[in-house]
């Protein structure tokens, strides 16, 4: 199992009305933050490669006004899963199920997804 802590993506937020400039910006930069959290967890070792599996996505929020429905978060996560795929942690996101725990509030807000393979039948 890999696990990778980042901040709250904020890019595909399905409510918020940016111009498309500034929100190709965002997802780069969340894209490539995954990515470089990723790579720092895998270390120097070579990426699994994964061709199918699972990330399960713990969202923690400062207060109860962070607090998101599970559909928002599986679409702010985009960028993130796109930038483990950059990785090599998958191979592709086709094969990748994203489970949401109920989001929570706590004392360090920010994303943690846990990845990790789909165990053989």
């Amino acid at each position: 199992m890999l696990t990778i802590a980042l901040p709250i993506p904020k890019a595909n937020d399905p409510n918020a009305r940016r111009h498309w400039g500034d929100k190709r910006r965002l997802v780069k930069s969340e894209r490539e933050g995954a990515w470089a959290a990723a790579r720092q967890a895998l270390g120097h070792g070579p990426s699994p490669k994964w061709t199918e599996g699972k990330v399960l996505v713990v969202w923690t929020a400062k207060n109860k006004r962070g607090i998101i429905d599970p559909d928002n978060c599986v679409s702010r996560c985009k960028p993130l899963i796109d930038g483990l795929v950059d990785a090599g942690v998958f191979v592709t996101d086709k094969h990748v199920t994203v489970e949401i725990v109920p989001p929570e509030v706590g004392p360090t807000p920010g994303v943690v997804l846990h990845c990790k393979p789909k165990e053989p039948a």
